[in-house]
């Protein structure tokens, strides 16, 4: 590349032609460090083999037999005091939701009330 024309004239177009030679120099030097990274990362994934965990249950105990046949959140107070630790009495609250439609209007309204028990 040219910059000084034949009659000695500051070429008009030098400014493009430097700024394209860089982006080209540029682009080259990005791909050359993509392929060294992407050769790199390849030979380190072939030497260290990765060995999945097996499975196991999340909890490192099993629940209390004061809570066997119990559904979750549906615990007595035995239980609830056998998992907790607390022997204090705990007052247990249950909810329950009522569901309310209008027809005409197409909507439904939930609402959680408490039940005495």
């Amino acid at each position: 590349m040219t910059f000084i024309h034949d009659l000695g004239e500051i070429n008009r177009h030098r400014v493009r032609d430097v700024a394209l030679a860089g982006i080209v120099a540029l682009a080259v030097v990005g791909g050359v460090a993509t392929v060294v990274h992407t050769v790199t990362v390849m030979a380190a994934q072939q030497t260290a083999t990765i060995e999945a965990a097996p499975k196991t249950d999340r909890l490192d105990t099993l629940l209390p037999s004061a809570c066997a046949g119990q559904s979750w959140g549906n615990w007595s107070a035995d239980c609830v005091s056998a998992i907790s630790g607390k022997t204090a009495s705990m007052r247990q609250v249950r909810f329950e939701t009522i569901e309310s439609r209008d027809l005409s209007a197409r909507t439904s309204v939930l609402a959680r009330v408490p039940v005495n028990s």
